[in-house]
């Protein structure tokens, strides 16, 4: 399995695309804590991204032996929406990735979908919003009822195993991963446990969040091995370093072994 990093802990406070370091430095990070790549969100890569700093970006990239694991949009719900994300599939197979991250979150998107799926296959390109609440594809009932809607080879999910956990999904965990399979085009790992208050993030390992040691077995046995991504955001009382250190040594003689 290929480990990544995503720049969400790095994030300004109140902003979702605007961050404590930029790309270069941000790439040279995630390789000295022991990532393969990075995942580049809004901010980093996207509509405003110009031809030259997507040809940087790339050669950041291939000069520190790194990779992309996706690169994440938003809504696709309209012409302006559409072609932004088109942009964001041309500019991600610039910089050799092959998987886009939009969200879909009413049922009118879906037709937009099926034509972004479209255009990305002409680019071998795959299509797989992630996991999450308050949309179409936030439980594995709704995944599976969405797959089939879009009904496009191209389509399909950045798994997110903590999202489950919290809404005490009746499918998670072994069995959500099981029951999603061969649709699973990547995955992401953060980790929260719940306490009185709600939630709160834990660190892997913790006995009352994600097992990680059962969900990477469990994505073996589907014959998993492609990207994991580290998307967790800040943790309190400890610094992005030693957060990323804890999950580089729980987490990788998991994908190994």
């Amino acid at each position: 399995m290929i480990f990544c990093l995503s720049a969400r802990m790095f994030t300004l406070p109140g902003t979702r695309d605007r961050f404590k370091l930029n790309i270069e430095a941000f790439i040279r990070f995630a390789k000295s804590v022991g990532y393969d790549g990075i995942t580049l969100r809004p901010g980093q890569l996207d509509q405003r991204t110009s031809s030259r700093e997507v040809d940087r970006i790339a050669k950041l990239l291939t000069q520190n032996t790194m990779v992309c694991s996706f690169a994440m949009g938003g809504a696709v719900d309209d012409e302006d929406s559409y072609n932004a994300h088109c942009k964001l599939v041309d500019d991600a197979v610039r910089i050799s990735c092959r998987h886009v991250q939009p969200s879909v979150r009413n049922a009118s998107e879906i037709a937009w979908i099926r034509k972004l799926c479209d255009y990305a296959a002409g680019q071998d390109v795959r299509i797989c919003p992630q996991l999450h609440d308050n949309t179409l594809h936030d439980t594995v009932p709704h995944c599976l009822d969405l797959f089939e809607k879009v009904d496009r080879e191209n389509f399909g999910l950045n798994f997110e195993a903590s999202h489950l956990l919290i809404q005490n999904a009746e499918i998670r965990g072994v069995e959500a991963v099981r029951a999603l399979g061969d649709r699973i085009f990547t995955v992401c790992v953060q980790n929260y446990k719940k306490v009185s208050a709600g939630e709160t993030p834990c660190l892997p390992g913790d006995p009352g969040g994600v097992d990680f040691e059962s969900l990477f077995g469990a994505m073996k046995e589907i014959g998993f091995d492609g990207f994991v991504t580290h998307m967790s955001g800040s943790y309190p009382d400890m610094d992005n370093r030693a957060v990323c250190q804890a999950y580089v040594e729980r987490l990788r003689p998991l994908m190994d072994q």
